[in-house]
């Protein structure tokens, strides 16, 4: 019996499936290299002052207080070191992760919008264009800002058009909050 791969390929689980095998590799594919940057070791070591110091609520660098960034970056690397330890994968894991999400997140924009073969396309494009291929593995905070905004517009989009607009408005809510705390 043949198979109809346009059938098979038109199903969700395939399209998330591919999506998700293609965004682990994109972004979790270079999560031990040496932290690169400027910005990305005073990340890390604003939390591992943050750490060493057990205050998770005014943080501090050696010269004094830090005010340039809100904490919940900060908050989100120190849970995931203190849960694998130091390294250079945990310090990178909340951007990865975040770079995973906005690109699933812009599969289900896509497909509430249009199709499922668009919400694919939309995906495919944002984990492989070259500012996610770039910035998202990195352990920077702009890729949790941009999973905070998509998913804030994919829930106002759901708010506009479904019918459960209450629940949604909610979650935009919450979602451009965290956007707030995070940059």
């Amino acid at each position: 019996m043949p198979v109809n791969w346009l059938q098979w390929f038109s199903q969700s689980w395939v399209q998330i499936g591919i999506l998700l095998l293609i965004g682990l590799q994109a972004f979790f594919s270079n999560m031990t290299l040496s932290l690169f940057g400027e910005t990305e070791g005073l990340y890390a070591n604003v939390t591992h002052h943050m750490m060493a110091g057990g205050d998770y609520f005014s943080i501090t660098m050696p010269e004094g207080p830090y005010f340039n960034k809100p904490p919940l970056f900060f908050w989100i690397q120190a849970a995931l070191v203190h849960g694998f330890g130091w390294s250079e994968a945990a310090i990178r894991l909340p951007s990865a992760l975040a770079s995973l999400g906005t690109m699933i997140t812009s599969y289900f924009l896509g497909r509430f919008l249009f199709s499922s073969f668009a919400g694919f396309w939309a995906a495919l494009v944002v984990g492989t264009c070259y500012a996610g291929l770039w910035f998202g593995p990195l352990g920077i905070i702009d890729p949790v800002l941009t999973l905070c905004m998509t998913v804030g517009m994919y829930a106002l989009v759901r708010a506009y058009f479904g019918a459960s607009a209450e629940w949604w408005y909610m979650v935009a809510f919450v979602a451009f909050s965290c956007g707030t705390m995070v940059k």
